[in-house]
């Protein structure tokens, strides 16, 4: 498509916007173009793809392989679908061989919740879901207990990333000293002895975390 046809488009699609697809359609077959435009259910949702095209089988082919797009993403990312890799880490605390496209989201949600000093957290379901089944099923607030044993699951600072595998632990162990930590998490991810923890506020911890990482 060359400059002056794209404009046109563009210029037809905001002049139509208010007359409706038929007239939309018809203006385009004037010009040459077709509007093809196709609904599925996806991720939980209605899905629309509209796209204008000289070519209805080159714009029904190119709708379809944005569908598969969609289908392979939601097979990595859905939180419902049992055997996606974001189910297995919600399920299991640990992911082996994750793909790119994972580590690239972690990537962003890590940033995004710096940038916001944590107020931006993908760990937070724990939380959310303790207030949705309470409310549901007694119709008030949970417990004060109730929610701190949920906060003990929620914060990025308990994903562990590498190329290799995620590991997700309710707690890390606290200490003043970063280097502690990197040691004794280098340490259990080579398998070799962690040494001493008598530093840390939350040594039960460190036991969670070599157990997840035996399932690697």
């Amino acid at each position: 498509m060359n400059r002056r046809k794209a404009l046109k488009v563009a210029g037809i699609s905001t002049l139509t916007t208010i007359g409706g697809v038929g007239l939309l359609r018809s203006i385009l077959f004037e010009i040459g173009f077709d509007l093809v435009k196709e609904t599925r259910t996806k991720m939980g949702t209605l899905v629309t793809i509209s796209l204008v095209h000289e070519d209805i089988d080159i714009a029904k082919t190119i709708i379809e392989e944005a569908f598969l797009e969609i289908d392979r993403l939601e097979g990595l990312f859905s939180s419902y679908r049992e055997g996606t890799q974001l189910w297995v880490l919600n399920s299991e605390g640990v992911l082996n061989n994750p793909s790119p496209e994972i580590l690239e989201l972690l990537g962003y949600a890590f940033e995004i919740d710096s940038l916001t000093d944590g107020a931006f957290d993908i760990t937070v379901a724990p939380l959310s879901d303790l207030y949705s089944k309470t409310f549901e099923e007694k119709g008030k607030s949970p417990s004060v207990l109730e929610i701190e044993n949920a906060l003990r699951l929620v914060g990025s600072k308990n994903i562990h990333v590498e190329p290799k595998q995620i590991v997700f632990t309710p707690d890390l162990p606290k200490t003043r000293s970063g280097k502690i930590m990197r040691r004794i998490l280098k340490a259990i991810a080579e398998d070799q002895p962690i040494g001493d923890t008598t530093t840390l506020a939350s040594e039960e911890i460190v036991t969670v975390i070599q157990e997840r990482f035996k399932q690697l």
